[in-house]
């Protein structure tokens, strides 16, 4: 698993924009699959057991192993539209 630095930036600026202390961690969760694909959840999380920890960008993010087999090989990107604005795991190799 990889991270843009832009995406780092952004988890560091919604950090910083909270009123109260959050954890540590990003976490990345993949929430459901199905024939469209997969979608994850994102948030900031405590490390749980079982939990991988990876430093990536200076972001401390934790994944389960379920959810790292379906998105370990993946990039997690944050883009911005006139329709939205998120994070998401993107597959392509850059």
């Amino acid at each position: 698993m990889k991270i843009t630095v832009h995406a780092a930036q952004k988890i560091e600026e919604f950090r910083a924009a909270l009123a109260e202390p959050c954890p540590a961690y990003f976490r990345v969760l993949l929430e459901r699959q199905d024939c469209q694909g997969a979608q994850c959840a994102f948030s900031f999380d405590e490390k749980k057991e079982g939990d991988v920890e990876l430093l990536m960008e200076g972001v401390k993010v934790v994944v389960d192993p379920f959810t790292l087999q379906w998105v370990g090989q993946g990039t997690i990107e944050f883009e911005s539209n006139p329709t939205q604005s998120g994070f998401l795991i993107s597959s392509h190799v850059h």
